[in-house]
Parts: structure tokens; sequence; C-alpha cells
């Protein structure tokens, strides 16, 4: 049986500095996370949802970058994350993933970020994370996921 996920879990709201709001601290970005998925299998023991934030004004977790003239550092990366417990084969609930970036930002103001948010389900066999995946080609049916879906992507400004 093909587990169903319901679309919600593309629908996040963005809580940023700008908007403010629900902020735990001046500059921590919180996503809340509508999640409906119902016919997991037995397998999948918790789901995961991990966000990242990516910004020039994130001063951690800066890769190496090849550009025209030589090596250059790209934006730094932070990144936050919740597990919800699956129940009878369910989870319909929010995820309220607080990433925390206060201590690490410079010079915010007006700058770009962009963001990801990704859903993981446990493996109890396996003892892993593993991605939901979307590709009905793909063997393992316990992480698949109907209708196919994508991350959750999209930029704010600080």
């Amino acid at each position: 049986m093909t587990p169903k996920f319901h679309i919600a879990v593309l629908t996040a709201c963005l809580v940023s500095p700008a908007a403010g709001g629900a902020q735990t601290n001046s500059g921590d970005v919180t996503f809340s996370v509508p999640i409906n998925l119902t016919q997991l299998q037995p397998d999948v023991e918790k789901v995961q949802v991990e966000c990242f934030v990516f910004s020039d004004a994130i001063t951690v977790n800066r890769q190496l970058q090849k550009t025209g003239s030589g090596m250059t550092y790209g934006p730094g990366q932070v990144s936050g994350d919740q597990e919800i417990p699956v129940s009878a084969g369910r989870v319909v609930a929010t995820a309220t993933v607080v990433v925390v970036v206060a201590a690490n930002l410079q010079d915010p103001v007006g700058k770009q970020a962009q963001y990801t948010c990704l859903l993981r389900g446990f493996s109890r066999s396996q003892q892993t994370w593993k991605p939901f995946q979307t590709n009905i080609f793909e063997p393992n049916t316990a992480f698949q996921l109907t209708p196919p879906t994508d991350a959750l992507r999209g930029t704010f400004t600080w």
C-alpha cells in the first residue's frame, strides 16, 4: 500500500524577521509546516521536517565555490528540524521548525535568503533517516509518496 501524502506539507508558513510575529530571537526563522500523511508502512517510525536557510548574511557553514576568478566562499547556512512520531500509520500535525540564526548574522538588513524544507522518515528496520521518494520507479515503496511532491523552497529578504 502506498502512503498517501497530502500536498499540505508543501504549504509552509514562513515567519521571518521582516514579517514579525512568532520569532524566538531577533533574526531566527520559524517555519510552520502542516503534515497530513496517512497509510504509512509499519517500517516508518517517525517523520522529520528539516529546514535550511542560506544567505550571504549568515556567517557559518560557508562552502568554497569555484568562480571565474578563482575560489570564493558561498552563502552561509543553518538548519533546524522537528521530529513527529507515527501513530497508527499516520502523522497529521503541524511541524514547527525554528532555525536559529540570530548569533550568526552579519549585516542582514536588505539581504536575500533562500530556504529549503525536506520531509524524511525514520526506517525502523534500517535505523536510519530516509527521504520520502516521489519517483514511482524507486524500489523502496515504504517511503513512496502519492501524489508526488518536492522539497519546499523559497526566498525572503531580511
